[in-house]
């Protein structure tokens, strides 16, 4: 069985950032039997609760004009809450329904089923780095790349610690720069280092955070082989 939660809103174009979380245990891991998707869909789409799914949604697709919210994969195998952050996400000006979908079948009941909770939907004005890549990576020095949000972007900041879930925004040693690359020196051999960029729009304030990169250091002085 399929069931649907549904809120309609006015978006006006632009890019967009979704944020909630969820719970969903369900089953099914390589295969998903059980699981909850969040989209995107167009109000000229008519939902009912029923023994199928709408043609073209599957725990992996969807039909043109919808929007993933949940990364494009149904949501299962947790069952505590987890947060979900989506990517600058382009949106036409129109009428959307975001849309809960619940996806039962009819074996294996596993609890938790699906929850969401505190839903955001912020309309950004600084779009956040991508396509973040590192290169160089030697003993003491690593070099960071990325590809700006949006044209016209000039200024980003840069966070970056040896500890995997460090919050971004409680650093206070930042590193300010004005290009779409960064040689990080003084680093230490062996260590994994985390780093996170925004871009600085200025009047418009910062972007949220880019997805976290991380890069490991070589030994500083390797042992002769062969």
């Amino acid at each position: 069985s399929y069931v649907y939660a549904a809120k309609l809103f006015n978006f006006e174009a632009g890019s967009y950032a979704f944020k909630y979380d969820w719970k969903c245990y369900g089953e099914g891991t390589s295969t998903l039997w059980d699981y909850l998707r969040v989209v995107l869909v167009p109000d000229t789409v008519k939902l009912e609760a029923a023994s199928n799914l709408p043609s073209g949604v599957t725990a992996t697709a969807l039909p043109a004009g919808w929007i993933a919210l949940d990364g494009g994969k149904g949501l299962n195998q947790k069952n505590t809450w987890q947060t979900f952050n989506s990517d600058d996400i382009a949106v036409e000006a129109a009428l959307y329904k975001v849309v809960l979908i619940w996806r039962n079948d009819n074996s294996t009941a596993n609890n938790p089923a699906a929850a969401i909770d505190n839903i955001s939907i912020k309309k950004l004005t600084c779009l956040k780095p991508i396509n973040l890549t590192t290169s160089d990576v030697y003993a003491h020095s690593a070099k960071l790349s990325w590809s700006a949000g949006e044209e016209g972007q000039s200024a980003w900041q840069i966070a970056l610690d040896t500890i995997a879930a460090f919050n971004p925004d409680t650093l206070s040693n930042l590193i300010d720069v004005t290009d779409t690359s960064y040689i990080f020196t003084n680093l230490l051999p062996t260590h994994t280092y985390y780093a996170y960029v925004r871009a600085n729009c200025g009047e418009d304030g910062a972007s949220d955070w880019s997805a976290i990169k991380s890069f490991t250091m070589t030994i500083a002085c390797p042992a002769p082989t062969g």
